[in-house]
């Protein structure tokens, strides 16, 4: 049997060893106990154990044929371990995997039957798992012959051009900004040409990741896109948050207040600055305020795990009267504020003569109040957030919506 590996559209064969016909990222679901190792032949002490809880999902980005099964190496999606790297092993004989051709769809109409075909990881009970370190350094493969350009074109791992201070969830500098204004100088990053952020560092903290064609959220491409900006003006705590911004027509020309879908969103606790980094598996493992993780494909800018899930794809309606803004689920500890705005800043109070609402959620609790308890407002337009600490915005929780949150 001729074996290879599959990493994403990348055909790399490895003339060293024998290796099992899976797709990189490929897609299994667990239904018996597996075990894992953070190296594919599995022998040493080198290893630290974890429980993945039902529901785990992961992402197959190698497969190791072995004599009484396989080691399946998996970039974790959910859940605590988020981001991480760990290896199962897998025999035939005694597990019984479901295997998914698309890694955003579990449904029985994503399932096949080709371990080739398959995309991603689902475990159905406690599974226990063997860690591969964050800084392992992946040992360099001889004998790549097919694809190896193309390899290395899509994930340049080996120079890693973000700037350190955006790699790290670091400390606010501040509580408070003050009034001067933001002087964010935009540079985009080498390689990625969907990948702003601000190039002072120690000022404005903010970097964008544009989705402008994907499989599931953006299939349409062009002039379509949606954009996740995280910022922190001053690199202070009192404006930091994520805007989410949609263009939804494919003319480039189209007015501003028909098409422009914006979605300002507030993540408590904010105990760090938004962090970014590449995990050199084909994501960014981004870090949120609230120090919880969400992955995006480094390709095409999808959520592919994490605390944030996109539900359905850019809504292109031409009627802007229904269009729907931006399918977001939050499915972390904190609380999520969000504003959503159709040409206008989100933050404001009043827009085109209406009343705005801003509406809060915690777990499955949701609570509606109005953007004047979030941001500061000048004749109904919204500027700076109200709440430089912590401490404040969740007494206004107990007085708004009844909630006693307390952050872990």
């Amino acid at each position: 049997m001729k074996c290879s590996w599959f990493v994403r559209i990348v055909l790399v064969l490895l003339a060293s060893s024998s290796l099992a016909a899976f797709k990189a990222d490929a897609n299994l679901e667990l239904q018996e106990f597996l075990q894992g190792r953070a190296r594919w032949h599995f022998r040493g002490h080198e290893t630290t154990s974890f429980s993945l809880s039902k529901g785990a999902r992961g992402q197959v980005i190698e497969a190791q044929e072995l004599n009484s099964g396989y080691g399946i190496k998996l970039l974790l999606t959910n859940g605590p371990h988020v981001g991480e790297k760990a290896w199962l092993f897998y025999s035939q004989k005694n597990s019984a995997p479901k295997l998914f051709t698309n890694i955003n769809d579990f449904s029985l109409s994503s399932q096949t039957s080709e371990v080739e075909d398959a995309d991603a990881l689902e475990t159905f009970k406690e599974e226990l798992c063997y860690q591969e370190p964050r800084d392992a350094v992946p040992a360099k493969i001889n004998g790549m012959v097919a694809g190896i350009k193309g390899l290395i074109a899509r994930y340049p791992a080996a120079d890693n051009p973000i700037p350190l201070s955006y790699q790290q969830a670091l400390p606010f500098v501040k509580d408070a900004v003050s009034d001067a204004l933001p002087n964010c100088s935009l540079k985009t990053l080498e390689g990625d040409a969907n990948f702003g952020y601000c190039e002072n560092e120690g000022q404005d903290h903010e970097f964008t990741l544009s989705n402008r064609g994907s499989p599931t959220i953006n299939p349409v491409g062009g002039q379509v896109r949606r954009e996740y900006t995280f910022s922190a003006p001053q690199s202070a705590r009192q404006d930091s948050g994520l805007l989410v911004y949609e263009w939804g027509t494919t003319e480039a020309a189209a007015a501003d207040s028909a098409w422009s879908m914006m979605t300002e969103i507030v993540f408590f606790p904010r105990k760090n600055l938004p962090a970014i980094r590449d995990n050199e598996a084909g994501a960014y493992e981004l870090t949120l305020q609230t120090g919880e993780k969400v992955l995006f494909d480094k390709m095409t800018k999808e959520i592919l795990g994490g605390v944030l899930q996109e539900t359905a794809p850019i809504d292109m309606n031409a009627n802007r009267q229904i269009r729907k803004f931006a399918a977001l689920k939050y499915t972390g500890k904190g609380v999520m504020v969000r504003s959503d705005q159709r040409g206008e800043s989100p933050r404001s109070s009043i827009v085109w003569g209406q009343k705005k609402v801003v509406t809060i959620y915690w777990g499955d609790k949701i609570c509606k109040v109005s953007p004047a308890d979030i941001w500061q407002q000048s004749n109904g337009e919204g500027g700076s957030g109200l709440y430089a600490n912590d401490a404040d915005f969740y007494k206004v929780l107990k007085q708004k919506c009844n909630w006693d949150f307390s952050p872990e």
